[in-house]
């Protein structure tokens, strides 16, 4: 007999969910809007405290998670912050802009401006919330079992130290790796779920300006 009750977040599962970021002083910074990210559970596709969060809860169900620092972007280092030739920035960079680079990794990184004068450049390239305690608020919205091909591939990835995550990414994602917690395009379809509320006390090249800068 088959059920047709909802599945639970928990072991060999694929859960869907979606998020909105708070820096330290509760001011909305990232909405996942109506996109949902996709992990499998239990292969260290998240960080092991939003695994923990999401743990047990059905579709349609919320919660809200704090992360301290270390958990999520890391404290700041002031090592990040470095003095670039002039050259390397467009002739209007100011303080306060925002660029996008790559670091030795090849993972995307944003640029802080600081300072400039008519040598240097002064950049951080530390997140912007390195140093903050966040708050995230996770919506699951499906779950489904996992299957055979995904665990396996998933298994041979963790044995390998591919996926596991020990941090939050940068600013315009929130899974360390998308390869293996994805945005999804179509999760399964709960609609029927009930709704519950729960809580939970740089490259050398020249920078690409961040679209966000003014």
């Amino acid at each position: 007999m088959v059920s047709n009750q909802p599945f639970q977040v928990g072991p060999d599962t694929v859960a869907y969910f979606s998020y909105q970021l708070f820096d330290e002083e509760g001011e909305l910074v990232e909405d996942s809007g109506s996109q949902a990210f996709s992990f499998l559970f239990g292969y260290g596709q998240l960080v092991p405290k939003l695994e923990f969060a999401l743990a047990g809860m059905l579709p349609g169900v919320s919660k809200r998670v704090r992360l301290a620092p270390e958990e999520a972007f890391g404290e700041r280092d002031l090592e990040k912050v470095l003095e670039v030739s002039r050259e390397e920035f467009p002739p209007d960079v100011a303080a306060g802009d925002e660029f996008d680079a790559e670091d030795a990794d090849g993972d995307s990184v944003t640029l802080v401006v600081l300072d400039v004068d008519g040598e240097r450049v002064v950049i951080d390239a530390n997140h912007p919330l390195a140093g903050q305690t966040v708050t995230l608020q996770l919506r699951v919205e499906a779950v489904r079992p996992a299957l055979l091909a995904e665990i396996e591939e998933a298994a041979t990835l963790l044995e390998q130290g591919q996926t596991v995550a020990t941090s939050l990414l940068p600013a315009t994602r929130l899974l360390r790796r998308p390869s293996t917690a994805t945005a999804a395009d179509s999760p399964p379809d709960h609609s029927g779920a009930a709704e519950v509320e729960t809580s939970e006390s740089a490259s050398r090249e020249e920078p690409e300006r961040s679209s966000s800068s003014s």
